[in-house]
Parts: C-alpha cells; sequence; structure tokens
C-alpha cells in the first residue's frame, strides 16, 4: 500500500510545482498549497500514522491481510487446548 501513496503524491507533488511556475496568481497559490498539503500529508501518513498504529493498533494478529487457508491459533487457543489435554 504505501507504493500507491508514495506515487499518488509524486504526481500530485509534481503537479504542484508546475503551477509554482505559473504566471497568474491563482495557480501560483494554488501551487503552493497543493504541495504543502502533500508533503505534510504523506509525512503524518508514513511517519506519524504508523508509530501510532504500531503503539495502540490490533493485536494478536487482527486485521491481518493474510490469504492463508489455515487459521492461525491466538494464544489463548493454544493455552486452552494445552490445559484441556
Amino acid at each position: 500500500m504505501g507504493i500507491s501513496i508514495l506515487s499518488g503524491a509524486i504526481t500530485t507533488f509534481g503537479a504542484g510545482i508546475f503551477m509554482l511556475c505559473s504566471t497568474t496568481i491563482p495557480y501560483q497559490r494554488l501551487g503552493i498549497l497543493l504541495t504543502i498539503s502533500i508533503t505534510i500529508s504523506f509525512l503524518v501518513a508514513m511517519l506519524f500514522f504508523g508509530a501510532v498504529s504500531h503503539v495502540i493498533g490490533p493485536e494478536e494478529g487482527f486485521g491481518d491481510l493474510t490469504c492463508s487457508k489455515k487459521e492461525k491459533e491466538t494464544p489463548i487457543q493454544l493455552e486452552l487446548a494445552r490445559q484441556s489435554s
């Protein structure tokens, strides 16, 4: 998913850079707004959001995007299986 975010940020940032070279003031200001907005959004998405998700995110494999047919056993299931035997 990171490559999609990076690609979108690069193309939008590039469009903003071309707008900065415009001779009309509204396009220049839109270019400034676009480049600053994309820069801040990209940094938050890649740095801050990842760190926050690591600290308060899901635990024990919840939300994994793997497509394995064999289900993973959670530590609670393993403990119950060990107690019953």
